[in-house]
C-alpha cells in the first residue's frame, strides 16, 4: 500500500511540475511580447485605417475579426444546442 501511495505522490509531483513549466513558459512568452511591443501601441495605431506604407492602424482587422466571431457564434450556437 505504501508503494502505491508513493507512486501517486510522484505522479502528482510530475503533473504539478509540468503544469508549472507550461504556465511559466506562457508567462515568459507573453511578457516578452508585451515588453517589446507596448511602446508601439498608440491610439493612432489602434483606431486609424490600414495603410500599405506601414504607418496605418489595425481597426479594419479588429472589425473583421469581430464580424468573423459573430458569424461563427450565429452558426455554431444552434448546432451546439441541437
Amino acid at each position: 500500500m505504501n508503494s502505491r501511495k508513493l507512486k501517486e505522490n510522484i505522479l502528482k509531483l510530475l503533473v504539478y511540475l509540468s503544469a508549472l513549466f507550461t504556465v511559466g513558459s506562457l508567462v515568459v512568452i507573453v511578457g516578452y511580447i508585451f515588453i517589446k511591443g507596448i511602446k508601439g501601441i498608440t491610439p493612432t495605431f489602434l483606431f486609424s485605417s490600414y495603410s500599405a506604407s506601414g504607418d496605418g492602424g489595425i481597426l479594419p482587422m479588429v472589425i473583421t475579426t469581430l464580424y468573423t466571431v459573430a458569424l461563427s457564434l450565429i452558426i455554431a450556437t444552434p448546432i451546439g444546442i441541437l
